[in-house]
């Protein structure tokens, strides 16, 4: 019956997408205002406005009233006309996504004939709409900023504390941001939810970070939306080339050098094939020229944790190039064809790539054993906007978005490991395969060993190297109880005959002679020429043992180069269990918790919103959204370890202890609803969203051991009890849905004050991992399982700000922010009763975030601009990641029993930035000296205090353990970067130089602490002097000063 509704639902959902009535959300906004006669304040109805360049605009109605909906976010000039009054017209009106711009004209009567009038549109500082907290920010003010991408823009506004894939907004997991571009989803829903994708900076038109109450056609988010408007192709050609490089040349400057280089060519302009060679043929599009805009970017670098491997090279058209330890490419192809003033298609093609081979203290002297990953993201996107009236549109938009992500532990796929039981420990600086002793036979000997090959051990008093009857003093010891001494080699055939040889075999049975020399061959501890062995430096050949020495049979051999009587990293040692690094207690393995991962995600998107502007008070906008997902997970760990579970039909069927291997379709949806109303002292917006999540049809069932192998369960075969209802069944596929209120208000006392106050209900689907996981595993270890049932991820949010603006160029924005999250994802131990013990994904975690928000604002004016924010928050929570309880107990940690400092409680932070521009014409004047003009610099500040960190005390008991966690800090870190950029013209063309340095005063800055799982002696330590080299670990600190110039060329 669950089944038919969902389908029935769905077949709804799908017709009404089908209805040409929708708009994507968030990446249009509103002009509005009034006109009035100057000298009397009369209204003039009938006047009328358009948008200079467009086909856009609106009458005045009889109140002196007008609107434009469905605007692009960019910078427009707005011209108001009627018969007897001069044109006026307002330059630099600045119109954001989801934002009305107010715009009042006061028109004089004409006292000339075609007389024109033209004013600078004062933009308001306090946006009267604004109903929760909102920032905005240009391409063209990234670009001029001391960053290196729109992620590290991001990380600068206030309530964030990381960057990247690694950012918190306001408290909330790295998850829980909604990535858009131009409305359409990125995030990677199977794993990290984080972006899949890459964005040339070049691209972006506007990007907004929405951190508050964020309105009902966002969903699928707990803590923010990220939401990038990407830029429309121009008519006229243009372009341009940028290169950015920190190799100054010589070696002396190449100090701070991270050999990084940057590339990007972005062009626009009508697109050829249609304006050119269809014409060309007779044939002409309606409408108006179909227009593109492309931009390619490549980003090399070897880092601040670089170290030398060896690297590949790439064959060029017009050189060849190293590969770098990160590389990120990215492409855009955007087609925009206005069929009409009212009709437009639009197509986008997004690509990147990005390749990171990671830094691990441990592997420094050992490079070629760092793990390396490779991600790939593409999206194709089709949308069809169609204004029907000035007062209504819509768009119906298709999308898919596919991301592809693989991790290969040492650089390696499973099958280019050896097995471990491919290895003896010889004591050898290289492990080397015994091939005479793996020279296999089917013995058909009962053999029974009385006392092993070596014999019974004895003391050799005459010294003549045997125990004999002639020696009847010499002692020994009776292993088997026989009261007599065994000699080495004692056997008995299935005959019962004694047999005192060496290894033998007998003439009949069969065997694998690897060395063809017809004879079995016992082993003969040593290496030959055609036996396996790991060269572990590569010079070909294998290495005899040295004056390696071992100090006990609990560590490693290692020379001891310095003579401290312990080992020192770079010293050389014996690697036992080929993981590259020197390792106490050696255990087993390549790397202890290294896996293999190969995953796709594809979502295809279907929909559209409709907004209508009812009258002046209400705009309403509705919509609709489906999502269908493709699934692909293979995952193995240990693998160099044997498989011997039951087939899960993945890849290497023969390797990994954990094995994780699923395809599956599930699909999601959401309807919702907003009403936007402005009236003279209050705008509210008000609505609803309701979301809806489905498994599919393809979910695994408890697993369930096949004994007859008939691929179902039979009674008496034993299964896990995941429900633990006693009984073995299907899992439960449940419809999860949430229904979620949105309120948002703004309070306009004067021109110059905003009150606003949101509140609102957010919903997030977990990730997919969790939900699919079905780790078949070999051995004995607890299994863990991913959960079907887990429902969604909610938050209730709510916050209080103040806008004021001093003048016309000064604000401050005050915030006072409340968070309370529930049903957040953790592993959790079921033990039942006559079944096997594991873990399985739960909705049982929780947190809290209280905080403050400040944010003082200098718009651009005598020449300079400024921005200061300051964030107070304490985010609390029972566990940090989705993972903890698992490895809590791994680690013989006990469960929290009450809310601790989450590992990203970042409790003061600050983030300044100062732009001092002259634009052209502007030279100033410095003690007499006049400067040139076309010229900005640029200063971020940035700093915050230590993130949190838990020191174990020895001996503690679970009681003071659980006391302990996050307790501690690390200390604060500051970090000043600066960018400075000439304009000039050069040939005719536009040209702009600039410097960077990030880092300026090379501050050290910690991020992370030691831990007992490094290798390190000196938990609790992040760097600092007086410690060994292996405790110095340099990824725990950010990167020290770096120092860049570059040009770009512009036509």
């Amino acid at each position: 019956m669950r089944r038919r509704s969902f389908k029935n639902s769905l077949y709804v959902l799908l017709i009404l997408l089908l209805v040409p009535a929708f708009l994507w959300a968030g990446t249009t906004g509103k002009i509005s205002g009034k006109v009035f006669d100057k000298k009397t304040g009369d209204p003039l109805p009938g006047c009328n406005i358009i948008i200079l360049g467009s086909s856009m605009g609106a009458m005045v109605g009889l109140d002196g009233s007008y609107f434009i909906i469905n605007i692009p976010p960019g910078e427009y000039e707005v011209q108001a006309s009627m018969m007897g009054y001069a044109r006026t017209t307002q330059q630099k009106v600045k119109v954001a996504s989801d934002r009305t711009f107010p715009l009042d004209f006061e028109l004089s009567e004409e006292v000339l004939k075609g007389e024109e009038i033209t004013v600078i549109a004062k933009v308001p500082l306090v946006v009267r709409d604004n109903t929760s907290s909102t920032r905005t920010v240009s391409g063209a003010d990234i670009k001029n900023m001391p960053v290196d991408n729109y992620n590290e823009a991001l990380a600068t506004a206030a309530g964030t504390v990381g960057e990247g894939r690694n950012m918190h907004v306001r408290g909330g997991r790295a998850g829980e941001v909604l990535y858009l571009v131009d409305g359409l989803p990125v995030r990677d829903p199977l794993v990290s939810g984080s972006s899949g994708m890459q964005i040339s900076d070049n691209a972006i038109s506007e990007l907004n970070m929405l951190s508050g109450g964020f309105g009902a056609e966002y969903g699928d988010a707990q803590s923010g939306v990220i939401n990038i408007v990407t830029q429309d192709g121009k008519a006229e050609l243009s372009g341009n080339f940028r290169y950015r490089t920190d190799d100054l040349g010589f070696s002396s400057l190449n100090k701070n050098s991270f050999n990084s280089d940057y590339a990007e060519i972005s062009l626009s302009g009508a697109e050829p094939v249609t304006n050119y060679l269809l014409k060309s043929l007779g044939l002409k599009l309606p409408g108006k020229p179909m227009t593109f805009f492309l931009t390619i970017t490549g980003d090399v670098s070897d880092t601040y944790l670089g170290f030398d491997r060896e690297r590949i090279w790439y064959e060029g058209p017009f050189f060849d190039y190293q590969q770098r330890q990160k590389e990120t490419t990215t492409g855009s192809l955007k087609l925009s064809w206005p069929m009409s003033d009212s009709k437009k298609l639009t197509f986008s093609y997004r690509y990147s790539r990005e390749y990171n081979d990671y830094y691990e203290h441990v592997y420094k002297y050992a490079p070629f054993n760092s793990d390396r990953s490779e991600r790939v993201g593409d999206q194709q996107s089709l949308s069809w906007r169609h204004t029907l009236s000035k007062a209504t549109f819509y768009t119906m938009n298709f999308s898919r978005f596919a991301t592809w992500f693989e991790y290969l532990p040492g650089g390696r796929r499973p099958d280019d490991f050896p097995f471990e039981s491919d290895y003896e420990n010889f004591q050898y600086p290289e492990d080397i395969t015994d091939i005479d002793q793996n020279e296999p036979y089917q013995d058909g000997d009962v053999i029974l060993l009385n006392d092993g090959r070596g014999g019974e051990p004895f003391e050799d008093i005459d010294g003549n190297g045997l125990r004999s009857g002639a020696d009847p003093y010499e002692s020994y010891v009776d292993l088997n109880g026989n009261n007599q001494y065994d000699a080495p080699n004692f056997y008995k055939n299935e005959f019962g005959d004694d047999i005192a040889t060496m290894p033998y075999r007998d003439w009949w049975e069969p065997y694998l002679d690897r060395n063809g020399n017809g004879v079995y061959d016992p082993p003969n501890q040593n290496w030959d020429n055609d036996e396996y062995f790991a060269d572990l430096n590569f010079n070909g050949e294998q290495d005899l043992a040295d004056e390696f020495w071992d100090p006990a049979q609990f560590a490693e051999p290692y020379k001891d180069l310095n003579g401290n009587g312990s080992y020192d990293l770079g010293e050389p040692f014996y690697d036992r269990n080929n993981n590259s690094k020197w390792d106490r207690d050696f255990p087993g393995g390549f790397d202890r918790y290294g896996f293999w991962q190969e995953r796709e995600s594809v979502i295809w998107t279907a929909k559209g919103d409709l907004t209508s502007q009812i009258n002046n008070q209400h705009q309403l906008k509705a919509g609709l959204e489906y999502k269908y997902y493709v699934q692909k997970m293979y995952e193995i760990q240990y693998p160099d370890r044997e498989y011997n579970g039951m087939p899960d039909g993945g890849p290497y069927p023969e390797r990994g202890i954990f094995r994780d291997n699923y395809s599956q379709f599930p699909s999601s949806g959401a309807i919702y609803f907003q009403d936007k109303m402005e009236f003279e002292g209050m705008i509210v917006n008000a609505g609803f969203r309701y979301d809806f999540y489905w498994a599919g049809e393809k979910v695994a069932d408890e697993p369930f051991l096949d004994d007859n192998g008939n691929g179902r369960w039979d009674e008496n075969e034993g299964f896990t009890d995941l429900d633990l209802n006693g009984t073995w069944n299907k899992l439960d596929n449940q419809w999860k849905d949430k229904l979620s209120p949105r309120l948002g208000i703004s309070y306009p006392i004067t021109e110059n004050d905003v009150l606003y106050f949101s509140y609102g209900h957010f919903s997030q689907m977990p990730e997919l991992q969790f939900v699919y996981q079905r780790a078949t595993q070999g051995g004995s270890a607890i299994r863990s399982y991913g959960n079907p049932s887990l429902s969604p991820q909610k938050t209730v949010a709510y916050e209080f700000g103040v806008d004021h603006a001093f003048n016309d160029n000064l604000k401050i924005d005050l915030t006072g922010f409340f968070k309370d999250t529930k049903d957040l994802i953790n592993q959790e131990h079921f033990r039942p009763q006559g079944q096997p013990d594991f873990y399985m994904y739960v909705n049982s975690d929780y947190g809290s975030v209280r905080g403050f928000e400040m944010e003082l604002t200098k718009r651009y004016s005598h020449n300079f601009s400024a921005r200061f924010n300051y964030t107070f928050s304490v985010a609390k929570g029972s566990n940090s990641s989705e993972s903890a309880g698992y490895f809590n107990d791994l680690n013989g940690i006990p469960q929290p029993v009450r809310e601790n400092y989450l590992d990203w409680d970042e409790r003061n932070s600050i983030s300044a930035s100062f732009d001092l521009r002259f634009t052209e014409g502007n030279r100033p004047n410095l003690l007499g000296l006049t400067l040139p003009d076309r010229w900005g610099l640029n200063i971020l500040w940035q700093y915050s205090s230590g993130l949190p960190f838990t020191l174990m005390p020895e001996n503690a008991n679970a009681e003071e353990q659980a006391l302990v966690n996050n307790e501690e800090r690390m200390p604060w870190t500051s970090t000043v970067d600066a960018r400075l950029d000439k304009d000039f013209e050069l040939l005719g063309l536009n040209q702009k130089l600039f410097f960077e340095i990030r880092n300026l005063f090379d501050k050290e800055n910690v991020n992370n602490v030691n831990d007992p799982g490094s290798g390190s002696s000196t938990y609790g330590v992040w760097y600092g002097d007086g410690v060994s080299e292996i405790d110095r670990d340099p990824s725990n600190l950010n990167p020290g000063r770096n120092i860049r110039f570059g040009f770009e060329i512009l036509w």
